[in-house]
């Protein structure tokens, strides 16, 4: 009987074994499942991300192709041939650092040819996504100034060509003619008060400009008879 008992329980011990092995392959069967699914996961994941890079790599060099193409253009003088690879470029490239540098140029076009909407929509997209403070953000600000000064809006214009001047002032070679266009501004709303304090900062910050001969000349011309 006792023989019996003992085989009883060595059977019941050795069923319990069996089923936990089972379960535990279950376990890391669905575990290795798992593991398998979560690396094949991150293997895509890094391969669209490859994808994606490659192909904005491949849209950045053929939006710059073209730009480069463009701006050759236009300092050979020939802006009529650069303004449909401008205009490509802002379309068809849209979101490059190109798309965005062709706004600059089409805004500038624009200004040059009296299309004041279209001038501002260019220039202002332009300083929207530029980020940078260097000669092309003063002369987008400027460039908003003289569609102001177009429509005779002295004090706005004034404004405009004073913020174009302190951008990036100790680099900015047009800081004294921007400061200059926002003195005659000032001069034609009427406050030369106001037109003499940017005049001194010219003298004061550009001793050196070619510009001050003409501007002692505007000042003696504003300042009050003693």
């Amino acid at each position: 009987m006792n023989l019996e008992h003992r085989d009883d329980r060595e059977n019941i011990e050795h069923d319990a074994f069996l089923s936990s092995l089972v379960r535990a392959w279950n376990v890391l069967a669905a575990k290795r499942w798992f593991v398998l699914g979560a690396t094949a996961a991150v293997a895509v994941a890094a391969l669209l991300v490859m994808v994606v890079v490659r192909a904005n790599r491949l849209k950045e060099e053929r939006a710059g192709a073209l730009l480069n193409r463009a701006t050759t253009l236009i300092e050979a003088e020939r802006r009529q041939e650069a303004q449909p690879l401008l205009e490509k470029v802002r379309d068809q490239y849209d979101g490059t650092s190109a798309a965005i540098d062709a706004r600059y140029f089409l805004g500038l076009a624009a200004v040059a040819a009296d299309q004041l909407p279209q001038a501002r929509k260019e220039l202002g997209e332009f300083l929207s996504s530029h980020h940078q403070d260097d000669f092309m953000r003063a002369a987008a600000e400027g460039g908003l100034a003289v569609c102001l000064e177009h429509e005779k809006k002295w004090a706005e214009a004034a404004a405009g060509w004073t913020k174009a001047a302190l951008v990036d002032e100790a680099q900015n070679f047009n800081a004294p003619g921007y400061l200059l266009n926002a003195a005659l501004c000032w001069e034609q709303a009427g406050k030369p008060d106001e037109a003499l304090k940017l005049l001194d900062r010219i003298i004061e910050k550009y001793p050196k400009s070619q510009l001050k001969t003409r501007v002692e000349t505007i000042q003696a011309r504003l300042k009050p008879a003693s």
